[in-house]
């Protein structure tokens, strides 16, 4: 503070210099004259001066009398100069009499000059003589309230008060005070004033007010410890995880090496279903750890960091390398999650044996934990993958006869029959769970989805609206309902809308960004539709709808090469939703278009 006011009061000193130099020059032809008054002077000079001095008696003004007067003018001005230059010099030093002695002499001469008080009030604040001060200051405000450094002045005073007395009165002064400096000078950085603030403002509760200040503390002053621990546990408190995301990238960017804003980032990211931001920390973070042991960072943070990465990794169908991570998490750490994902990854590699091997493991290993019955489900996912419906069939009625109150079980046996294409039992079985559980937002979205699959596209909408009602939040409600009125190609403005906003939550989904290509291309907004198509693809899922939506895309604006090339790859999947038969008609229709 006291650094800051100097500077100010040296920009002042200069500025004064500025002044006087300029009334010098004003009056430099006048002080001329003056000094070249004598006998000697020619007759034409003489009657020249005569008539300016007959002009200023016709102006009411004698001109010998104003020069002196500007004389006199000149010399007071220049000893305020020289006085207020010693009083800052002297206060520099540290020499407070001295400059008080200069001080005084200037408000004698000076009583109305704010800038004098405002001197004034610094050195008694410097001289720990803070009632003195508050009356200089005060004297400042009452003839400008808008001197916002008045303003700062009086807070300090004020905190100084409050250190000596603990009054609460002189801590909401504090706090007015600075609040009137960002009144009138609405751009203020001072770190002292912003720090100050927002940690009142902390104390009084509150916290909105004091994340502005805190945010701006950071802008200014990069990570510095007050504002970032403080908007840390704000974000938290609030759970505005978007702003705690902002904010550990923020650090990051500026400390990049920081590992464990790193590992914030990348949990936070995570967490927000962000996972280009979670990828991006969490494969820095991977590289560094594994150049040296003494990684600034522990090893079940390491671990969970290798699983969070090995699950995006697989959600984007980048199988070996998912299933490289996970296993390295789990020599770090055993962990259910890891194995779990492990399942899951072996599973989508269709290596079903390894896969199974792996789920009898993990369900004795975790035979007494609560995630047993997440293993479960599992094992009749793998036996359905495995060809053995009726097993798994058998299987999930054995959980549900003996655990009845498990709605889980319930809800993956509507999905198991719902897998082997079973619509109809599957749609049966779901009512009745409905009739029980009416609010559960699971079974409500899943019979918006059986409802579709069996083209009961009005009882379709009916459900997935009741589930966005319930849960505004489900992007899959959200996305599911934006495709199937995409598909059908009605309400395509809200569609878009729907699937804009499922994006929002999860905006890597592989699945929601082929949607609103879908929606794109059928407002025949071609180009939209093949950024989103093509950017679903780089998403990772190489799924057939996909495909077969970016087939149709380049086929309709005629990459008829291109639309052939993604046809032929769906025919390497085994979908039951897709119409095979259907695609391999395309590919015969491109294919005798394109040898025309």
């Amino acid at each position: 503070m006291t650094k800051r006011f100097f500077f100010l009061l040296i920009l002042s000193f200069f500025s004064f210099s500025i002044s006087l130099l300029l009334g010098l020059i004003q009056n430099a032809e006048t002080v001329k004259n003056l000094l070249s008054l004598n006998p000697e002077r020619s007759q034409q000079d003489q009657a020249s001066e005569n008539s300016k001095n007959d002009r200023y008696k016709n102006s009411g003004t004698d001109f010998g009398s104003d020069s002196s007067n500007d004389l006199a003018e000149i010399k007071r001005k220049s000893e305020t100069y020289f006085l207020y230059g010693s009083a800052i010099i002297n206060i520099q030093k540290g020499d407070l009499d001295k400059a008080q002695e200069t001080i005084e002499k200037l408000l004698k001469n000076n009583p109305d000059n704010s800038q004098f008080h405002l001197v004034a009030a610094q050195l008694y604040f410097e001289k720990k003589d803070a009632q003195r001060a508050k009356k200089e200051v005060e004297s400042v405000l009452k003839q400008n309230e808008n001197d916002y450094e008045a303003w700062r002045l009086l807070g300090l005073i004020y905190l100084d008060l409050f250190r000596k007395d603990e009054k609460q009165e002189n801590l909401d002064k504090v706090l007015s005070s600075f609040r009137n400096v960002f009144k009138y000078h609405p751009e203020d950085i001072d770190e002292l004033t912003l720090r100050i603030t927002s940690l009142l403002l902390l104390e009084e509760g509150k916290n909105d007010d004091a994340i502005v200040y805190l945010q701006r503390l950071l802008q200014h002053y990069p990570s510095h410890p007050v504002a970032v621990q403080n908007l840390e546990k704000l974000f938290y408190e609030k759970k505005d995880f978007r702003s705690l995301l902002y904010l550990y990238k923020q650090l990051a960017e500026e400390v990049p090496e920081d590992l464990t804003t790193q590992f914030k980032l990348s949990d936070v990211a995570f967490k927000l279903k962000n996972y280009d931001d979670a990828e991006k920390a969490l494969r820095y973070l991977d590289e560094e750890i594994s150049k040296t042991e003494d990684a600034k960072i522990n090893k079940d943070n390491w671990a969970v960091m290798l699983k969070q990465l090995g699950y995006i990794l697989a959600r984007e169908n980048r199988l070996d390398e998912a299933l490289d991570k996970l296993l390295k998490s789990r020599m770090i750490k055993e962990d259910f999650f890891a194995s779990y994902y492990i399942i899951l990854v072996l599973m989508q590699r269709k290596e079903y044996d390894t896969a199974r091997k792996e789920l009898n493991i993990a369900l004795q290993e975790y035979a007494n934990s609560k995630e047993v019955n997440d293993l479960k489900i599992l094992n009749c996912q793998l036996l359905q993958k495995e060809n053995k419906n009726a097993e798994a069939l058998k299987e999930i009625d054995k959980l549900i006869n003996a655990d009845k109150i498990n709605i889980e079980y319930k809800t993956a046996k509507a999905r198991l029959l719902m897998s082997m294409n079973e619509y109809q039992d599957a749609r049966d079985y779901l009512q009745e769970l409905y009739k029980k559980y009416p609010s559960d937002t699971d079974i409500i979205f899943q019979l918006g989805c059986i409802f579709e699959r069996l083209k009961e596209f009005s009882e379709g909408e009916k459900f997935l609206k009741l589930c966005i009602k319930l849960e505004p939040q489900n992007s899959a409600a959200m996305n599911y309902l934006g495709y199937m009125w995409a598909d059908q190609g009605i309400n395509l403005q809200e569609a878009e809308n729907l699937v804009k906003k499922a994006l929002e939550l999860d905006p890597t989904s592989s699945a929601y960004l082929d949607s609103l290509g879908w929606v794109y291309f059928k407002m025949g907004n071609y180009a939209k539709a093949r950024f989103f198509l093509e950017k679903a693809i780089k998403a990772g899922v190489e799924g057939g709808e996909i495909y077969d939506h970016l087939g149709d895309l380049y086929y309709k604006i005629n990459f008829i090469e291109e639309a052939i090339e993604s046809w032929k790859k769906i025919l390497k999947e085994d979908n039951p939703n897709l119409d095979y038969e259907k695609i391999l008609d395309k590919i015969k229709s491109a294919e005798d278009k394109f040898k025309k």
